[in-house]
């Protein structure tokens, strides 16, 4: 299930595989181990994506949750972080 939910999240906001490994530090393979669910997701990596994609965690862990993130197509790979740094702030203020 949670696999199932890291790849529709990514799909919607337009990445791919290797972009969202990349920004993990973790290889392709493991990456799509994941999203195969075979591979043991630890918080902090699930933490590290609703960063990344601007959403909250209940989203990768509940089907019926509404998926509602930007889409990152147009973003570069190295400016990835960035992104995440930003939208984590803003979740801390508002």
């Amino acid at each position: 299930m949670l696999g199932q939910r890291l790849q529709e999240v990514r799909k919607m906001s337009g990445l791919l595989s290797s972009e969202v490994s990349h920004y993990l530090d973790v290889s392709l393979k493991a990456y799509l181990m994941m999203e195969n669910d075979d591979y043991l997701i630890e918080w902090d990596v699930v933490s590290r994506l609703c960063d990344l994609y601007g959403c909250k965690e209940k989203v990768f862990y509940d089907l019926n949750e509404k998926i509602e993130c930007m889409s990152l197509a147009h973003v570069d790979m190295k400016d990835l972080k960035r992104v995440a740094r930003i939208r984590k702030l803003y979740s801390l203020v508002r």
